[in-house]
């Protein structure tokens, strides 16, 4: 029986301790903590925006590089067959 009584007992003392913090105001955060949450998330807002700045000009990049790469090829393909002979949809002797 007094194994049941001592955890009980603690229990006790640790929803009476909750209860006392409680009507003390304890759970009511400070002008300090308040200024420090909004400039964490005036931090992060901007820290996102930047993020999306950034993501936007990476994928410009790509879509140039995609373009430059894609002029290349056709450019090659061209001089190829012209080195074969193919020009304008016909071969040159026909």
């Amino acid at each position: 029986m007094g194994w049941i009584i001592v955890p009980l007992a603690f229990a006790l003392l640790v929803f009476l301790r909750v209860i006392s913090e409680i009507n003390s105001g304890a759970g009511v955060p400070s002008e300090d903590y308040q200024k420090h949450v909004e400039q964490d998330f005036r931090q992060k807002r901007w820290n996102a925006a930047k993020a999306m700045e950034y993501q936007q000009r990476q994928l410009s990049i790509r879509e140039q590089i995609e373009m430059q790469n894609r002029a290349d090829y056709e450019r090659q393909v061209r001089d190829y067959d012209s080195d074969l002979g193919w020009k304008d949809g016909k071969w040159f002797w026909d």
